[in-house]
């Protein structure tokens, strides 16, 4: 009589949850026999953590690497108001101006001067402002209603900022030799007035 293996006597499972898919018959740790879903050499239960990795092409491994990084090294929400981010913030405002499409029913040639300044602002100054601590409204800041009081732009009118501290701008007036003080923070004392970026003024 033909002796039989052992392992050839085991019945014909089939793998629960995939119908037509007979198991794999392989030879697990101490010659224990497994049963894996049509991938040799692979438990049918594996530990939940290596399951999404096994089979798993190079490339969306990669990708999955990256965004696991990537969400380590994501700045905090409250970051986000640093320096860098505010100077960020003003670039964006500027760059949506449009020399041609007046805001705030300013005339075209005064809001040519308006965009022009912010750019003269931002190039000089915008990195040093936002490190002196320096405002969006101290520098932007626009009445929609139209009033005259208003940020560091609306003051200078074709001027050009020549010095800057944490306390006060010093701006030299258009076609001449004299100059003017913006003291930072001048617009929390008009409680009165509600004051918005110029990129926010109305069409």
């Amino acid at each position: 009589m033909m002796k039989v293996e052992w392992l050839d006597s085991l019945p014909d499972m089939r793998v629960p949850g995939v119908p037509g898919v007979p198991p794999q018959k392989t030879v697990g740790f101490a010659g224990t026999p497994t049963f894996s879903r049509g991938v040799p050499g692979v438990p049918e239960h594996l530990p939940e953590h290596l399951g999404t990795r096994i089979g798993t092409p190079i490339e969306e491994r990669k990708a999955l690497k990256n965004k696991e990084e990537h969400t380590e090294h994501q700045e905090h929400p409250k970051n986000r108001h640093g320096p860098v981010f505010l100077l960020e913030e003003w670039e964006r405002g500027v760059a949506s101006l449009d020399p041609d499409h007046p805001l705030g029913g300013y005339d075209p040639d005064h809001w040519r001067r308006i965009v022009r300044d912010c750019d003269n602002l931002i190039a000089d100054f915008g990195r040093s402002a936002a490190a002196l601590g320096w405002s969006t409204i101290d520098l932007f800041g626009f009445d929609p209603a139209g009033g005259i009081v208003a940020g560091l732009i609306r003051r200078l009118d074709g001027g050009r900022i020549i010095a800057m501290d944490d306390n006060c701008a010093t701006y030299r007036w258009p076609f001449s030799d004299r100059t003017s003080r913006f003291a930072r923070g001048y617009l929390e004392n008009c409680l009165a007035q509600q004051f918005v970026p110029v990129w926010e003024l109305g069409v």
